[in-house]
């Protein structure tokens, strides 16, 4: 991972990779091991990271934010979630990956066919909203960033404008009537899936949706979606103290 931050007088920079999905959007990976045990490195990319979505999209800065709620046992972090429920108001519902089995209700063979030992892996996914207010929902992302499991997006009109446009598009794999009626459907974008979607596939999965912004375990990367073009991503990137690696060359770390 490249770092970012003051380390024994040197400034770390963050280093990323740039990829372009179709459809009008630009893409940035930053990559880095989940969850991330650097203190002085996670509160330095999450500060760096706010401030490139400022200046990407100074005028939609009302954040909505997003747990997977898969690894979120870690670190005590649902004791986070639960103690500060009250003021993040969070409320439950459905994970769709598009590369993955839509969800389904769990069968006695799931756990017949476990080895000894051997947790039974859920059918579905869970991912936590939260409906604060907009400070709150930022203050809540910067507490839990790092962990594996946050996602920020960046709607107008909000989060639940996202939901209610994208609902019907998510939920066309489910056949398991079971999860017919979820509270709400949310999008989980891996890199590949992303670089493999079409125009049609990308608008369907986040309808109005400006920025997505993904701690993404299984790419070992923090994912940045922006709809916006490359070369205006390019020049945020660089106005705000990253760099982006060739694209045949990994980040490394560099201190400089």
């Amino acid at each position: 991972m490249s770092a970012a931050g003051q380390a024994g007088g040197h400034v770390r920079r963050i280093q990323g990779q740039e990829f372009t999905p179709i459809g009008g959007w630009a893409g940035y990976e930053i990559p880095v091991h989940m969850p991330i045990k650097d203190a002085a490195l996670n509160e330095t990319l999450k500060g760096a990271l706010w401030t490139l979505i400022i200046r990407l999209h100074p005028h939609e800065t009302q954040p909505s934010v997003w747990f997977l709620m898969d690894n979120l046992h870690r670190d005590d972090a649902v004791l986070t979630l639960s103690r500060n429920a009250r003021a993040w108001m969070p409320s439950q519902g459905i994970g769709l990956w598009p590369d993955q089995p839509p969800p389904r209700t769990m069968t006695s063979k799931d756990v017949l066919d476990l080895t000894w030992g051997e947790t039974p892996q859920l059918p579905y996914h869970r991912v936590t909203r939260l409906r604060a207010a907009t400070d709150v929902q930022h203050t809540a992302w910067t507490t839990m960033f790092g962990l594996g499991s946050t996602v920020l997006t960046l709607v107008p009109g909000g989060g639940q404008r996202l939901l209610d446009e994208t609902r019907e598009y998510l939920k066309r794999p489910i056949v398991d009537e079971g999860f017919q009626r979820f509270p709400f459907y949310f999008p989980l974008l891996g890199k590949k899936t992303l670089i493999n979607a079409t125009a049609e596939e990308l608008d369907g999965w986040l309808g109005p949706a400006q920025l997505y912004l993904r701690e993404s375990e299984e790419d070992n990367a923090v994912l940045l979606l922006t709809r916006t073009a490359p070369s205006i991503l390019n020049k945020a990137l660089e106005e705000t103290g990253f760099t982006v690696a060739p694209r045949d060359q990994p980040g490394e770390d560099e201190i400089l």
